[in-house]
This record gives C-alpha cells, structure tokens and sequence, in this order.
C-alpha cells in the first residue's frame, strides 16, 4: 500500500512539473517582448514602539502576468468552446460542466505556481522548488480543517500583562509587538477595494495589546469569522462589566495557510461585531490580577446561551456595548437607560419610573447605599426623558458650578449613569448565570426580597 501510495505522489509530480514548466515558458514568452515582468508599487508601513515609517515599494507583478495568461487560454479555448455550444442541450451541459472544472484546477494550479514564483521572484524555477510548493498546497488541500492565526488589535487598552494570559475559551491577551503590527497591517486588503479597512491608523499605532488565537476551519465550509466574534463580544462585554474605559476591537486580522491565490485572494482583514466602536477615548488600564474576574464574567456570559434570548438579557447586553460606539453624551444617555429598562422593567407594564428605581436600589443594597442608587437612577430616568421628549441637550440639564468647565457637570452625570448601570448588569449576569435563572425570575426574587424586608420581624 505504501508503495502503492508512493508511486501515486510521484505521478502527481510529475504531472504538476510538466504542466508548470509548460505555464512557465507561456508567462516568459508574455513577458518578453515588454522587456519583463510588469512592475507594481504600494505602500509599506513599518512600526516602532510609538511611531511608523511609511515606504514605497516596488515588486514584480506575477499575478497580472498569470491573469492575462488565463485570459489568453479562455480566448485560445473560445472557439471550441462556441462550436459546443451549438450542440443539443445535453452535450451542452455536459461541456460546459467539463470546462468549469478544467477551469479550475487550471486555477488552482496556478496558485501554487503564484506561491513559488512569488517566493522565489523568478520564472525561471527549479523542480525542487515547484515540487516544494505542490507539496504544501497539497497537504492544505487534502485536510479537513484550514488553519488561521487570528489576531485583535485592543483599542484604549493598557495592562501590566507581558506573557500570554487566556481570555475567554480560545483568545488569548499578550503585548502587541511593532513586529506583529508590521504584518498584520500590511495585509492583501488591497485585493478588496470595496472593504475598508475597519481600525483607524492612529487608533492601530496606539495598539499596544491583541487578542490571538489559532483557529481550524471545515474546508468545506465559506470563509467566516462568526465563531471568533462571538467569543470576542462577550470578552468584550466581560472587560467593560469589569471596569470603565473605552476599550475596543472593531478588526480581526488573519493570516491563512495558502495566503497566495490568483482570482479569490484570502481576506485578511475583516469587521468585528464591534466595528463602529469610537476608537479614541478614556484610557481602559487592568491588571493581570484583575484578569480573573473577566473570566469569571465571561464563563458567566458563556451560561447564558442557554436560555432563549439569553435568558432575556440580549437586547440588555447590546444597548450596553452599543453605549461605547456614540459620540453624543445623550445618545449614550438613551442607550444605558434602555439597558437598565430592559433588566429592571422586564415583565412590567405599569408603576415603570417607581418599579425601576426600587428594582436597582434593591438589587445593589449590599455593595450601594439604597438612597444614593434611588436618587441617581430617578436622575438617570427623569434625564433621558426630557432628553428624548423634550430634546434637552445633557448640557442643558446638568450645570455645574461656575469655576467647572461647561461641560464637567454633564461628563460626571455621564460617568456615574454608566458606572450604576454596569453594577446593575453585572449583578443581573452573575446571578442569572449562577441561579440558572431569568431576567423575570431574578425580578421576581427582587419583587420577595423587598416584600420580605417590609414585613414586621418577628421578637
């Protein structure tokens, strides 16, 4: 069997050589009477510690040459093509099937021949290093799985941290070298002219953490990162429970094993699920030590996939993050009052205003005082209304003391409203995680507690 399996491998090369060197003397026969490979330019960005160097460079443009070689082959096969096409419907079909997959093959082969010329920058290649390059694409192409190495620029975000630390199942946190952002920014989006780039370049520059992984994906299955978003959310969503500052990851950057291919280039570059995050804000600084409860807030998060709609917290859990995307101080006003609508209401459909302040002053009794909690969120809920049905601006609302600046009153108002509002989610995932319960039970829970506490004590 073995040999059986040995002589087979060596007729594909043979096979693959003699049609490479057959491409190989069609491109240089292109290329001759232009005097060459046709050259192309782009940008180059290397990157230091706090700064970039933009370059020029120029290489051989072999993918152009490729494309016009199969162009020029579709228009030798055309008139056969044409004469078959004159024939009865089902030789009709049939060609036709049999040109597509001709076709191809034709392409894949071309990429591996891409992969060499590219690597080695001649057409004049050796056997040896054809044969290398069929062998790889071989390997890749027979396994079930292919391999990616993802990597997530962090925005806004500084630690302590300089090893690996896993966050979440498969990503992992570590420093973000000028080395990896070197390779990672200057990727084949330009393949895709219609993708813009997601991650702002000083906002890339000022990167100094990733999150990375290796991911396997079924061969069989189209190019998507949803797996690796959706992880990516709820770390996000557990760092921003944890503590306040603006951290972000609108790109996911990936580098395949066959990075080389003629007609479909892989994409390298693609939107997280928190693209339109602001990508300049306050500074989002956690200690290694503080690492664990991100974790723990996340496996909490992971629980809750079990219930429908995450047990009533999706819409909670959304407004929330997409608090950290507005520019405008009221539009966040709104999005963290429907937040805590959506956690402290739920189930209800009268007494709203009183239910929601009761509701949050007792569910963070033990770590609030009752007062102070009643008093912000009558604040929070009363100012989002004037907001959204009076159109009063936050600076309008909030006026500090004349020697504040304008506006210091509003960005406190502001800092407070989300610091009570991530207590109040937080305290709804951790215990709905922990009690496998949901939004309307945990209510319910509230609703006894405070009924509970009302009663006359027994002497």
């Amino acid at each position: 069997m073995a040999d059986h399996d040995q002589e087979v491998s060596e007729q594909q090369d043979n096979l693959f050589y003699a049609f490479a060197q057959e491409t190989l003397s069609r491109l240089k026969a292109l290329v001759e009477p232009i005097g060459g490979v046709p050259e192309q330019m782009g940008y180059n960005v290397s990157f230091g510690e706090e700064s970039s160097t933009r370059t020029i460079q120029t290489k051989k443009d072999y993918r152009k040459v490729l494309l016009h070689y199969q162009f020029q082959i579709f228009l030798e096969e055309e008139p056969q093509l044409t004469e078959l096409m004159q024939q009865p419907e089902p030789i009709v079909s049939r060609a036709v099937f049999e040109f597509a997959i001709i076709t191809a093959n034709r392409l894949l082969l071309f990429d591996i021949i891409k992969d060499a010329i590219e690597r080695f920058d001649t057409l004049d290649l050796t056997r040896d290093q054809l044969i290398e390059s069929f062998h790889r694409y071989r390997t890749v192409w027979t396994a079930p799985t292919l391999r990616y190495e993802t990597v997530v620029p962090l925005l806004n975000f500084k630690s302590d941290v300089r090893h690996e630390v896993t966050l979440g199942r498969h990503l992992a946190l570590s420093p973000f070298t000028p080395e990896e952002k070197t390779q990672a920014w200057n990727s084949d989006v330009d393949f895709y002219p219609t993708v813009k780039n997601p991650i702002e370049f000083n906002a890339f520059l000022q990167s100094k953490y990733k999150l990375a992984c290796i991911r396997f994906q079924d061969q069989k299955k189209e190019y998507s990162t949803e797996d690796v978003n959706e992880e990516l959310m709820d770390v996000l969503t557990a760092l921003r429970l944890t503590k306040a500052g603006d951290v972000g990851a609108p790109a996911i950057f990936e580098r395949s094993e066959l990075q080389s291919r003629l007609m479909m280039p892989t994409a390298t570059i693609s939107r997280t699920n928190d693209y339109v995050v602001r990508q300049s804000g306050t500074e989002y600084n956690i200690t290694e030590a503080e690492l664990s409860q991100v974790n723990k807030l996340f496996v909490s998060l992971q629980g809750l996939n079990a219930q429908a709609q995450r047990g009533g917290l999706t819409v909670a859990l959304r407004r929330f993050n997409q608090a950290y995307s507005r520019e405008n101080d009221e539009d966040r006003i709104i999005d963290l009052t429907i937040t805590l609508e959506s956690c402290l209401l739920a189930g209800l459909s009268k007494e709203l205003s009183y239910r929601f302040i009761l509701r949050g002053a007792a569910l963070l009794s033990e770590r609030r005082d009752p007062k102070e909690t009643k008093a912000l969120l009558k604040e929070i809920y009363d100012n989002r209304s004037s907001i959204v049905h009076d159109g009063k601006t936050l600076l309008e609302l909030k006026k500090g003391s004349k020697h504040d600046p304008p506006d210091h009153a509003a960005k406190e108002f502001l800092r407070q409203s989300e610091e009570i509002v991530r207590d109040i989610l937080r305290e709804y995932v951790i215990q709905m995680a922990s009690k496998k319960l949901s939004v309307k039970k945990v209510n319910e829970q509230l609703e006894l507690g405070i009924i509970e506490r009302l009663a006359p004590q027994e002497r």
